[in-house]
């Protein structure tokens, strides 16, 4: 089975509209603020970047309900930054842990969940009820998540 969810992935072009100027951090983090809020009514709170040696940041955005959110960015291009937010670790883990509970009325014990890169992530899940495989990943907009019984 793979549940499906539309999700919050923001994938954003920001323009800065002084002439000859790249965009610096604050310039990125009240980008994410704005098109967060404006396309997917998430209000974030803060934002925490790290600039990489190339020129990109990465680093989380927090929404006001305690979301958090893997940002990260492409380098300036000219006046332009390309940027990415995707549900983090603790997101991911309580989307699929309320699915799992409503979906086979079990109660969710342990949750282990390994990252292999941002939305993609295994792991298993222990319930009242046996043990469950977890395999997420994102396709455009969505977080996909398959589900199988743990041997």
């Amino acid at each position: 089975m793979t549940p499906r969810f539309s999700l919050l992935v923001c994938v954003g072009m920001f323009a800065f509209l002084v002439s000859g100027c790249s965009p610096g951090k604050s310039d990125i983090e009240k980008s994410i603020k704005e098109e967060m809020k404006k396309t997917n009514n998430v209000e974030i709170t803060s934002v925490s970047l790290t600039k990489k040696d190339d020129g990109s940041y990465d680093g989380t955005a927090t929404a006001a309900n305690g979301d958090v959110y893997d940002v990260t960015t492409a380098a300036p291009s000219g006046v332009k930054i390309e940027w990415k937010a995707l549900p983090g670790e603790p997101m991911v883990e309580r989307l699929v842990r309320e699915d799992i509970e409503a979906k086979f009325k079990v109660i969710v014990k342990r949750f282990n969940l390994t990252k292999h890169e941002p939305g993609n992530y295994t792991g298993v899940v222990e319930t009242d009820g046996g043990k469950i495989k977890v395999k997420t990943h994102m396709e455009g907009a969505n977080l996909l998540w398959e589900l199988e019984p743990a041997k």
